[in-house]
């Protein structure tokens, strides 16, 4: 499995916030800190297990800088991924 760096931005697969999308933050110990700017804030991040995530952006492509984005840019930056998903999963489901 690819190591999943601070700032990537990451798709819930499992637990309460499964299909969920987040920014990679942190690290403590083995696990990944994860926030989304809504429900888990920059200041309380969700602390979860990296095989649990997958990887929509990875660290290395062009995005703002993490420490000083706030929540409300957070929000707005990870809604553009809910759009292309929503926009993906539609046209699947069409093709079926």
């Amino acid at each position: 499995m690819a190591e999943i760096s601070i700032g990537s931005v990451v798709v819930s697969l499992r637990g309460n916030d499964k299909g969920r999308i987040m920014m990679v933050t942190g690290k403590s110990g083995k696990y990944l800190l994860v926030c989304d700017g809504k429900k888990r804030k920059k200041a309380s991040p969700k602390r979860k297990n990296p095989c649990h995530l997958r990887v929509l952006l990875s660290e290395d492509a062009p995005q703002p800088v993490n420490a000083e984005l706030t929540d409300g840019e957070l929000r707005r930056y990870l809604a553009r991924f809910r759009d292309v998903l929503c926009t993906e999963c539609d046209q699947t489901d069409r093709q079926s």
